[in-house]
Parts: structure tokens; sequence; C-alpha cells
């Protein structure tokens, strides 16, 4: 496109390209004869910076550069609209400019975003978790460390016995008590739900224990589902 200022110094377009105008979706006479007919498909919350540029540009004589959204037919558009001055003696400037749809690289652009924040949030879930495990693991081995620790007492001191077997119980209480909490709050916790094979994971346990089913001459026959 070609834009030129007229006598009053209001922008006017003395060329438009038959892409442009299929872009804007707009008939070359009517805009030529009334150049707001393009300025409309700026997105209204870019019009404010839109007109303010313009402004300077044409106030300045200098380049213009933007980016930003146009609306054809209610659907929305990222574009970049340059153009450039050109001096013409006794007439007056004139601004060359094209204008290249975007949207696609935009769009992409905020997929990869969307994508990237959505895995720092996976990985910073992650490490919550594998920070509370480390949490709980330390609660349980408190109180596990002391079972082991009386247990081997009993047995050296068969007269404390009694009062060791008592300790035992609490700490064992204890344990219990952390895992009651523990699954509590796994249940607030949303889960990922997904469908799976029942026979893969009785295969799986099978797999685990093969060498004791040998040992033990044990065969497990799994048949498949009617």
């Amino acid at each position: 496109y070609t834009i030129e200022l007229n006598a009053v110094g209001g922008p006017y377009f003395s060329f438009c390209s038959s892409r442009w105008l299929t872009m804007l979706e707009l008939d070359r006479a009517a805009v030529m004869a009334d150049p707001t007919l393009a300025f409309r498909c700026v997105h209204p919350d870019d019009v404010e910076g839109f007109v303010a540029l313009n402004t300077f540009v044409m106030r300045n004589q200098t380049p213009f550069f933007w980016r930003g959204r146009i609306v054809v037919r209610n659907e929305t558009r990222w574009v970049v609209i340059e153009s450039l001055p050109r001096e013409r003696p006794g007439q007056g400037p004139l601004w060359e400019g094209v204008m290249i749809d975007i949207t696609r690289e935009v769009e992409m652009q905020e997929a990869l975003e969307k994508a990237s924040l959505q895995h720092q949030q996976q990985l910073k879930q992650k490490l919550r978790t594998s920070l509370a495990a480390a949490g709980i693991a330390h609660e349980i081995n408190q109180p596990l460390s002391r079972l082991l620790l009386r247990a081997q007492l009993a047995t050296s001191d068969p007269q404390q016995a009694v009062a060791t077997l008592e300790a035992i119980v609490g700490d064992a209480q204890e344990v219990v008590g952390i895992i009651a909490t523990v699954k509590e709050l796994l249940r607030s916790v949303e889960s990922d739900h997904q469908a799976f094979d029942l026979r893969d994971i009785v295969a799986s346990a099978l797999l685990q224990i093969q060498w004791q089913a040998d040992q033990s001459k044990i065969e497990a026959i799994i048949r498949p589902s009617s």
C-alpha cells in the first residue's frame, strides 16, 4: 500500500495491492474514498497505540513499524505493518508499506510458552512431592529407629522386656498415626486416573517372585479373560 497526505495533512491511500485488500476484505474504491475503513480493522484494544504511532510518524515523517491485532469478520489476526517515508520535491512525503500476517507464528509461540509453563509447573509439583516424601520418610524413620533400638535392648535385658515392649507399642502407634495422616492428605490430592490392564499388573507381580516360585515348585498361570 501507499499512503499520502492531503492538503490538510490527513492520510489517504493512493495505492492498495489486491493482496492487501483481500487480507482486510475491503473494496479498493471504498477504502481509497474512506481510508478510515482500513483503520477500523485495528483491534479495539490496540487502537489507541496505533493512532498515536501514526500521528507521530506523519508529523515527524519517520519510518512506521507496528505489530498488533486486526479484526476481520470477527476473527482476530496478528499482523506486522511496516512502511518507509519517501520524499518527493514539491509534492510532500508518501509512505510505501507492507502488511504481513503473522497469526500462525504468534499462535505457535503462545503454544510453546503454554507448554513451557505447564512443564515448569509439573517440575515444581514433582519437587514439592519429593520434598514431602523426604519429610514423611524422616518422620517415619525416627520412631522406626527407636523401635529397632528398643527391640535390641529387650533381647539383651529380659528384666526390662515389659517396659521396653510398652515403649515399642507407643512407637508403633506413632508410625500408624503418621501413615494415617499421610493417607488423609493424599485423599485431597487430585489424581490422574488412567485405565490399565489388570493382567499386566499381575504378570509384573509374578515376575518379581518368579525365583521364589521356582524354588517352591509353584506354577502360576494367567488365563485370558472370557
